[in-house]
């Protein structure tokens, strides 16, 4: 049983789908509720299994994805023909794209993303033999095969997961914007004083452009 918040308003442009990071729950999470609320847009916040309320315990990298597809199918159906964005942050980042590649939201927000699980590690545990790694994450695999705008915004000072994997990142996704912020770390990053400002011109540029899918030609999402 997956727990999720989901904070609703009477007459919302759009959702966003929220992914978070490894540690804390949706209840540690959860501080943006004026942000969202001004730019008119309802929120939705999920525990993977095992995180917070959620039940069950993550055996494998399936299990994460099949968690995130759930509730996608559950929320994502009320905002038909309005605008959807996907948000990951940290280790949301990995599930925020593959999600993404197969749903095609409007705007994908990725903050402090990594290229894969498996470069992180042979970066900060280089002694870890590969085989031994769970969960590889190829967010590099995934990032080509989504069409949709890609926003990240990294920290310059993150050494959790070194701004070099968002770069590497924007070098295979042509699409993609990238913001670097000079002075913010890992944990800090959304304190910065220019984080509030950015994401809220972009989602207001997605809100305020073609965020109408029935306007678009839709196409078989590609697994």
């Amino acid at each position: 049983v997956l727990h999720a918040l989901h904070l609703r308003l009477p007459s919302p442009d759009g959702v966003v789908f929220h992914l978070h990071g490894n540690a804390g729950h949706v209840g540690s999470w959860f501080t943006r509720a004026d942000f969202y609320r001004r730019l008119n847009v309802d929120l939705f916040m999920v525990d993977y299994r095992g995180f917070g309320k959620s039940s069950g315990r993550i055996e494998s990298e399936y299990d994460l994805h099949a968690d995130i597809r759930a509730a996608w199918a559950h929320v994502a159906p009320a905002y038909a023909g309005r605008c959807r964005i996907v948000f990951g942050r940290s280790l949301g980042t990995g599930l925020a794209v593959q999600l993404a590649a197969e749903v095609r939201p409007d705007l994908t927000v990725l903050v402090s993303p990594y290229e894969s699980l498996a470069r992180l590690a042979d970066e900060q545990y280089p002694w870890v033999p590969g085989v031994l790694l769970r969960y590889p994450m190829r967010t590099d695999l995934a990032l080509p095969r989504v069409d949709t705008p890609v926003w990240m915004v990294h920290g310059a000072r993150d050494r959790l997961i070194p701004p070099g994997h968002s770069a590497s990142l924007q070098a295979i996704a042509p699409q993609a914007e990238r913001l670097l912020l000079p002075d913010a770390g890992h944990e800090d990053v959304h304190r910065h004083p220019a984080y509030d400002e950015a994401l809220a011109a972009v989602l207001r540029r997605t809100l305020s452009s073609s965020c109408r899918r029935s306007c678009r030609p839709r196409r078989r999402a590609r697994g």
